[in-house]
């Protein structure tokens, strides 16, 4: 089930000025705020008071866990459970088991990371209430949303001073969105 959007959305016609507009809105507190635009924006992520992504950690721990693993795993059926006396080899020979554990280690690495990347992204959803709101097909060629979500207690002057607020920072259009 989809939350229900109520608030103001703002189009901005750079990156800067939407990112100095959640910059005010985020200063004066409490405002839960969702932003939208064709190019990745430095700073946004942290104005807007989204945590750090934790898609290299993934990929690490998937690359240790996916070679270790296989190293493990080898080392237990060769040298453990089957040993075979071949050749007078020792029963865990580490540098044939190197192939296999890089290959591992490189296939856990990319399901980690691309686990990691849906969750972060909050994928996949077939439908997202925020893709009817107006001009947000604008979003993905030229344009610069910023949706300023309504809180439990805001009254209606709350949500006109932060249309307010929006305009002064260079909103080329601010419309109110009920849900």
């Amino acid at each position: 089930m989809t939350e229900a959007i109520a608030g103001t959305l703002a189009r901005f016609a750079s990156g800067a000025e939407l990112r100095a507009a959640a910059a005010v809105i985020a200063g004066r507190g409490g405002a839960r705020m969702d932003a939208w635009s064709p190019v990745a924006i430095d700073g946004l992520d942290a104005v807007l008071g989204r945590p750090r992504d934790a898609i290299g950690p993934a990929v690490l721990a998937g690359g240790v866990l996916g070679g270790g693993g296989t190293l493990l795993l080898q080392a237990l059926s060769a040298g453990v459970l089957y040993p075979l006396d071949i050749g007078g080899r020792p029963p865990i020979a580490w540098p044939l088991f190197l192939p296999g554990a890089l290959e591992m280690t490189f296939l856990g690495a990319a399901l980690a990371g691309l686990l990691a990347f849906l969750l972060s992204a909050r994928l996949p959803r077939l439908n997202e209430r925020a893709f009817d709101l107006p001009g947000f097909a604008e979003a993905s060629h030229d344009r610069f949303l910023l949706l300023v979500h309504r809180g439990p207690d805001d009254r209606d002057e709350d949500l006109h001073a932060v249309a307010e607020i929006l305009r002064a920072a260079g909103a080329t259009a601010v419309v109110r969105v009920e849900s």
